[in-house]
This record gives C-alpha cells, structure tokens and sequence, in this order.
C-alpha cells in the first residue's frame, strides 16, 4: 500500500471513530429529560451534527480531498 493510500486510510478510521464517539454520547444521553433539558437537547443536537459531518467526510468527499473540520480528530 502507498503512503498516500495509508494516509487516506488513517483518515478515514479518524473520522470513523468520531462518528462512533458522537453516538456512543448521544445513546448514553438520550432519555426522557431531553425534553425538559434545553441544555441537554441543544448538546446531543450538538454530537448529531458532528457525527453527520463525520459520515458526511466519510462518504461523500473524493479520495485525496482534505477532511472538513469535525472534532478534535481534523486533518488540515
């Protein structure tokens, strides 16, 4: 394997394992005080939109392009 292919592949599993910690959170989060607990909503709103942005840098961006900017896990 290449190193770019390496990298790419590292990359790839970065961001896998920001869209596992985002649902792991929002699984453990989630109940009924969601509902009463705007704090709480607007924090699993939070991880929902980082986890779509991981799936997003998974899926949809070509192979050698630069990640987006999600997590603590980004790329530049």
């Amino acid at each position: 394997m290449e190193a770019h292919d390496i990298r790419i592949r590292e990359r790839i599993l970065q961001k896998m394992e920001v869209l596992i910690d985002r649902i792991e959170f929002i699984e453990r989060h989630l109940s009924d005080a969601v509902v009463s607990d705007r704090i709480l909503r607007k924090a699993l709103y939070k991880e929902f939109q980082e986890a779509m942005e991981a799936v997003t840098d998974i899926c949809a961006r070509p192979p050698d392009a630069p990640l987006l900017r999600t997590g603590r896990l980004h790329q530049s």
